[in-house]
């Protein structure tokens, strides 16, 4: 944590510069760091993770400013504070358990103990329940519905081989005669039985 805090002071001096780009005060405040600390900086993921933060700003303005403090010559500050910025500082420990205090109170806001959320969490689910019924029966109804074609389709594909097979004079191709009556047959035999069905 001290790595970060050391880079993120020697990236604020370059910060208030103009015309230097993003990618220089980087790589200056990682220099700066390694010609301080004899070590190159290895951290860069998790110093790119905070240094945006709101409260890692405000805290290392506040540190800065403690140690300024103790110092006898003051120093220009060498980190922006961010009181006037669009950053919002996040919620204390000690606050966000008086809030939470305050909303477990079920005289003082109205709230019967969650159980209107708990309601509405029972109703989504319902709902939730009825959309994926009611998806899961179109998808049986199309998977019936492509059987159903799928099946017309080889009906139709075999009664037009059967008919070409019929179609066949057997009296001029007397090579393929046993084949062609065998065939013709089988097909007489098929479609009696489909009939009487």
């Amino acid at each position: 944590m001290i790595t970060l805090i050391v880079v993120l002071g020697f990236y604020n001096q370059f910060d208030g510069r103009s015309g230097f780009p993003e990618l220089d005060k980087i790589e200056s405040a990682k220099k700066m760091y390694k010609e301080v600390c004899k070590v190159s900086f290895s951290l860069e993921h998790c110093w790119n993770l905070l240094r945006h933060l709101p409260k890692w700003n405000i805290e290392f303005a506040t540190k800065r400013s403690k140690s300024r403090k103790e110092s006898p010559t003051p120093s220009p500050p060498e980190c922006v504070r961010l009181e006037n910025s669009e950053f919002e500082r996040p919620i204390g420990r000690k606050a966000a358990k008086d809030l939470q205090k305050k909303r477990k109170k079920p005289g003082e806001c109205g709230d019967n103990g969650g159980a209107t959320i708990l309601e509405q969490m029972r109703v989504e689910l319902l709902e939730s329940r009825k959309q994926r019924t009611e998806h899961l029966k179109e998808m049986i109804q199309l998977a019936k519905g492509k059987d159903e074609r799928e099946k017309r389709r080889e009906v139709k594909e075999q009664d037009e081989a059967d008919a070409k097979i019929m179609a066949v004079d057997t009296m001029t191709n007397l090579i393929f005669n046993p084949y062609l009556n065998s065939r013709k047959q089988e097909i007489m035999e098929r479609r009696r039985t489909q009939f009487f069905r």
